[in-house]
């Protein structure tokens, strides 16, 4: 039997380019439900609660972009910082 995993271990880099393409690929998805023929599948005339479904759809998608942008940009990792080089004599 085999005890290791087979997966491989994944690195920053990796993990940061997987958010990169999350980052490109939300405005992307979001801009497609917005055009309007999509939006004009919700221009019939019921309504939720008064108000009309195409402006509930509106938000709706509006909030999850939101939520979702902001997943995606709690979980990206920083950029890497280099430790700063100052030598005794340049301190002009």
């Amino acid at each position: 039997m085999r005890s290791r995993k087979l997966e491989p271990i994944r690195t920053k880099t990796e993990d940061r380019r997987k958010h990169e393409h999350a980052a490109f690929v939300l405005p992307v998805f979001g801009a497609l439900l917005l055009l309007p023929p999509l939006i004009d599948l919700f221009s019939a005339a019921p309504r939720l609660a008064g108000i009309p479904v195409k402006i509930v759809y509106l938000f709706l998608v509006w909030i999850v972009l939101i939520v979702g942008a902001v997943t995606i940009s709690s979980r990206m990792p920083g950029p890497e910082k280099k430790p700063l080089d100052l030598s005794p004599g340049d301190g002009g």
